[in-house]
C-alpha cells in the first residue's frame, strides 16, 4: 500500500465537492445524497486510476478511494461549505426538486 499519493489525486479531491453538488438532488434525503456522493467518489477513483495508468487492484483501489474521499470531505468541510455553493448549485441542477415550503 503506498504511503505517498500523486499530487493530482489531491487536486482531484479538492475539486470534487462542487462536482458532487452538481449530481446531488435537492428532492432526495440527506442519506440518499450522501450515498450519491460516495458513489461519485468511488467512480472518480476508477477514472483516476485508469487515467493515470495505475492497475486497478483491490490495494490500489482501496488506498486511492480512501485518499480521494478523505481529501474531498476535508475540502468540503474546510473550504467549500463556507462558500455556500453546495445548496444553490444542487438546487439549480436538480432534476428532482425539493418540495415547496
Amino acid at each position: 500500500m503506498p504511503t505517498e499519493f500523486d499530487p493530482a489525486l489531491i487536486l482531484v479531491g479538492l475539486l470534487m465537492p462542487p462536482f458532487v453538488a452538481l449530481i446531488k438532488q435537492s428532492g432526495f434525503s440527506q442519506q440518499i445524497n450522501a450515498a450519491i456522493a460516495l458513489v461519485v467518489y468511488l467512480a472518480a477513483t476508477i477514472v483516476y486510476l485508469w487515467y493515470q495508468g495505475i492497475p486497478i487492484t483491490l490495494d490500489s483501489y482501496a488506498a486511492n478511494a480512501t485518499a480521494l474521499t478523505v481529501v474531498g470531505l476535508a475540502a468540503y468541510k474546510m473550504f467549500w461549505s463556507g462558500l455556500g455553493v453546495d445548496t444553490p448549485l444542487t438546487a439549480k441542477t436538480s432534476i428532482k426538486k425539493a418540495p415547496p415550503e
